[in-house]
Formats: C-alpha cells, structure tokens, sequence
C-alpha cells in the first residue's frame, strides 16, 4: 500500500465563548424491582417522586438524540417490551415519571426503574444485568477497563444540582453559610453549630457511600474531588431518601441532597456564599453544585430503550410543569433565557477559544453571531485538534477548548485538571471519505470492508469492488479526536490497529484537501466537511451520512462534541456557552447546514 506523506497548513481563527458544565449522584445497594406501568419500583422506604423547590442548571446536553421530541407516530402500540433501569437515588424520581409517562403512551411497554446509586447503575449495566444505569457522574476510564465496558454509551437525561441540607435544629437562624464553613463541617474541623452562627449543638455528619454520584458532585465542590477529605465515622447512607429521612429525623444533623428532594419541611436547604438553591440562580450559572446526569447503555442502545431516552430528553417532557416541579432543568436549556438578547445586553470581554476541527465551523459561526448580538465582545476561534484544545485549556492558555471525546481521568491526573467542567455543545457525526476516482461506482461499504482498509488488509479499491487502484490511507494525527471517534467504531476504541505509515495530517480541512487531491485516497471526516463535491462520502451498510439516519440513531460514528473549561466557566464563557446550545442557534438554518444535531 502507498501511503502519503504530505501534510497541509492548519485552519482558522473567528470568534466564541461559553456555558458550565456540572456533576451528579449515586450510592450503592440495589432493591428489588416491581414493574408496573404506573407506579415504578425505588430502592428508598417510599420513593415517590417528591416535588423539589427549584430546578438546576444550564443547558448541557449531548447524545445520539433526536433533535425532535418523538411523535405519536413513534410512540404507539407497535412499541413493545421490557426495559430494567437503575442506578442514581437522585435521578429516581425524574425517570420513574418518564417511565410512567412513557407506558401511558406505549400500553405493551414494561419498565422496571430502581435505584440502587450510581454506582451500582455503572456497575450493572455494563455487566449486562440492566438496559439502563442512571449516574450522576460520567463513567470513568477506568471503570470502562475494569467492567470490560468501553463500549459504554452515555446520554445526559437533565441537568441535576444538589445543596447542603440539615435537621432545623442547630443550625439556629443560620440560612446561608459560606463554602469555608462547609469545607470545615464536612472535613470535621467546624464540630458545633455554633461556631457558624447556629446553637450550641454538635453537628451529626450524614454522607453518603463511596460510589455515590450525589458524594462524587460534593466531593468535587468542597474537596476538588478528593473524597478522602470528607471526616471519617460519618454514617454513609445508600440513597437520597434515606439520607432525607435521616436528617429529618435527626436534630443537629447535616447531609446533602438533590434537588428533587428538598421540599421536607423538617429539613433547611441552605444558601452558599448568598447564592440561594433556586431555578433562577442555578440557570444563571450561580450555583455551585451539580451538572448533567446520565443514562448509560453498554453499546448503542436498543430500539426501545432508543425511543425511551428520546421521550426523556423530549421537549414535550422536558418542558412539562411535572418536569418542572421535581427540581430539574432541561439539557437542551429549553427553561433558560439561553439565547434571549436582554440577557446578553451589557456583555463584554475577550474570548480564546481552540481544539477540535471538527466543531470549528460550530464554534465559528456561533461565534459570529454572538458577537453581533453583543458588539464589546471579540471572540477568537482557532482549531488545532481536540487534543490540543483539552491541553491548552487546562494549562490555562486559552479559555474554552473544543473536543470531540470527553476529556479523560489520565489527563485531568497529567494536565492537573481535576476541576475541568465540559459542556456537550452539539451531536455530530464522522464518515468514511474518498476521492472519487478509486471507488468507482461504490457508495456503500461494510464496516467488516472499512476496518480492512483502516488496518491495511485491504489495500486495492477492487478488493471492495472499486476499480483497480491502489488504496492511499490518510490518517488523523494522534490525539485527535475526530480519530478517536474513528478508533470506537473501528478497533473498540484500539488505536494502534491503524495501519501504520499513513499520513497524519492535523484538522480536518487538511483531510478534506488532502484527500479531494489525491486519487485513491481515504480518510474521514466531520459532517460539516462533507459538502466537497470532489469528496465522496460513504455509506455504512446501507446507512447513508444524512442528518436523518443520525436523528434515527442509525449511523454508527458519532457523539457528543464538548466545550471544555477549567473550572467553571467565566460570565461571559457561561453566556456564549449558553447561546451555543440554545433553541435560537441550535434551531436555526445555518446551524442546520452544518450537519449537527441538537444538544437534547
């Protein structure tokens, strides 16, 4: 095989900018499961669905979802069958009303939902023993190695929070207590709630078990997610319920929760720094604690558990007054002022923002119309590959990278970016690319026939039915993202099955080039770069690269592309982040003609 060795100049520069990324929870044990199709099963004494004071935050969404809400078309009797969920205590009451909601539509559908912790919900789907585990925390790379789950999908079903709670008594007419003082409660060197302004009485420490995803959400907050900080002979409970009930019951006690658990009144939810546990403060990016919760399959989900997550991630449910009401915020931000100009109006200020090509022409064209609506604000957008954007972001060079796969623990450990937050701003797609003169009348191929190519076992265009012409492989340079989505769909994530000697070239409008110059070459590429009409673009097994096989989850390569930041992102991060996965942009035509799909 001849592989090429020439290498093209980079890409861009424009203008961008930002919104927050969070956390959330889990514990262990698991329950025995009831099915029915009104009342769903808990792990908690009796885990109804309380309602929650306000709902958390900002728009951050990402998986293979419909850009749509599922019709009635979609959801009629001919779905049937069982579903099993678990996992996270503080997801449990948002997808037992899904779940309720979504067998009133679908009579033949059965869904079990417990929970059990985050967890348990990982652990359990990945070996198999569940469709569906909730966290409130992604799955790690290592939980990926150790439960042979790297295959494992994550879609984010809302964006969740969680606040300080405690028993009435004690804390006095204490109502806000500042993020020291509950760094000294929960690491044990603040022991009386007198000494934050409250009664002459002990503070009682109630956590939750390690493993929990509401712990891990806190952990990151108070401890930068060093858990072994938190004060030792606590009692750990398994779920929110029973740690609800614990404090309730326990005068002088201390905990936390999520949201959707904090109408008790026997219980006080505090503020932070003044920043009270409201809707309002959370979609204005003011609240501290939280972030996206996920549901995760291992593998591409199946069909019915596809239709479930696109009716979870729905406008129709996430825009209903119940949804409303358990504590929760949209991850489309569908509830938050995201793209309102009244909320831009006195913006200003400076944004660097660089990584993967793939989102450049996203990124780009965001940008460009955020700074028209908000003229003190320059934004400068450069690509560099998402390697380079996750690096760059955590060394403190620029304010916002772009990547297409999610930062990972090795590097949060390597770059001491432990604090990094990302934002999922759009669903997009890679295919299979070629010059036109080789595959001659071939438009599809087998994913068997592209991993032959990729690894170097195939090597002429007529071995797949092309012409006689020798198959010349143009690769992504290592750390790209972009080659990691490849590397998923191809190798089970294995980078060095790429055959070796190819060309690695460094963003996708050098692929683009590239290939469209060279005949018989291959590579792939982001969607947005399909419209070279010296470019053919493959289907996969019959699957054409169209916007609609994406929405019905039928293209294979693919994900959520982030907005990375180093800790919280800025005002203004926040705000440009926010218009980035708004209705406005994410609704419109020009967002539309560049091949992604909505974040929710």
């Amino acid at each position: 095989m001849y592989v090429l060795s020439r290498r093209f100049a980079a890409l861009a520069l424009l203008l961008a900018l930002m919104i927050p990324a969070l956390a959330a929870c889990g514990g262990a044990a698991t329950t025995s499961p009831t099915t029915a199709p009104v009342a769903v099963a808990t792990d908690a004494p009796a885990a109804t669905a309380p309602a929650a004071p306000e709902a958390p935050t900002e728009a951050m969404a990402a998986t293979e979802a419909s850009t749509e809400a599922p019709t009635e078309a979609a959801m009629t009797d001919e779905l049937s069958g069982q579903l099993t969920i678990a996992g996270s205590s503080a997801l449990l009451p948002l997808i037992q009303e899904a779940a309720n909601q979504f067998q009133t539509k679908n009579p033949k559908v059965q869904i079990t939902v417990t929970a059990g912790g985050s967890g348990a919900g990982r652990t359990q789907v990945c070996e198999g023993k569940i469709d569906i585990g909730n966290s409130d925390v992604p799955i790690s790379d290592d939980e990926k190695t150790k439960l042979n789950c790297a295959d494992a999908e994550m879609t984010p079903v809302a964006i969740q929070a969680f606040a300080p709670v405690a028993n009435k008594e004690g804390p006095g007419s204490v109502t806000s207590l500042t993020k020291d003082q509950i760094v000294g409660i929960f690491s044990g060197t603040i022991t009386n709630w007198k000494d934050v302004g409250g009664d002459d009485m002990e503070i009682i420490l109630v956590n939750r078990a390690k493993g929990s995803g509401t712990r891990a959400n806190m952990a990151k907050f108070l401890f930068a997610g060093d858990d072994t900080q938190f004060a030792t002979g606590a009692s750990e409970e398994d779920n929110n319920e029973t740690v609800k009930t614990t404090v309730a019951q326990t005068p002088g006690a201390i905990s936390y929760l999520g949201f959707a658990y904090l109408s008790d009144p026997d219980l006080l939810a505090f503020s932070i720094d003044g920043v009270a546990p409201t809707k309002a403060d959370i979609q204005a990016g003011k609240w501290p604690i939280g972030g996206p919760g996920y549901a995760i399959t291992k593998g591409a989900p199946s069909e019915l558990a596809k239709a479930f997550l696109d009716y979870v991630t729905s406008a129709e449910f996430q825009g209903s007054d119940v949804f409303d009401k358990l504590g929760f915020v949209p991850v489309g931000g569908a509830s938050a002022s995201s793209g309102d100009t009244m909320a831009m109006a006195d913006l200003s200020g400076q944004l660097t923002i660089a990584g993967s090509s793939a989102l450049l022409p996203l990124i780009q064209e965001a940008a460009n119309q955020f700074q028209t609506k908000n003229p003190k604000v320059q934004i400068t957008v450069t690509a560099g590959g998402s390697g380079a954007g996750r690096t760059q972001v955590c060394e403190g060079k620029i304010d916002i990278g772009n990547s297409d796969v999610p930062i990972s623990d090795d590097e949060k450990t390597k770059l001491n970016c432990a604090d990094a937050e990302m934002t999922p701003v759009a669903i997009q797609a890679f295919a299979p690319v070629a010059n036109k003169k080789g595959p001659g009348s071939v438009t599809s191929l087998t994913k068997d026939q592209i991993v032959g190519i990729f690894n170097g076992t195939i090597t002429n265009w007529k071995d797949v039915g092309g012409d006689d012409t020798e198959i010349i492989l143009v690769n992504r340079a290592k750390g790209s993202g972009t080659r990691a989505n490849m590397a998923k769909f191809l190798f089970a994530g294995d980078d060095t099955k790429f055959a070796t000697g190819a060309s690695e070239e460094d963003n996708n409008e050098t692929v683009k080039t590239t290939v469209a110059q060279t005949p018989g070459a291959i590579s792939y590429l982001g969607f947005a770069y399909l419209n070279d009409p010296d470019l053919l673009a493959f289907s996969i097994d019959g699957v054409a690269p169209t916007k609609a096989d994406i929405q019905a989850g039928k293209w294979q390569i693919g994900g959520p592309g982030y907005a990375i930041t180093k800790g919280a992102p800025s005002e203004l991060a926040q705000a440009f982040l926010d218009y980035v996965t708004s209705a406005e942009f994410q609704g419109s035509d020009a967002f539309d003609k560049l091949g992604f799909v909505p974040a929710k």
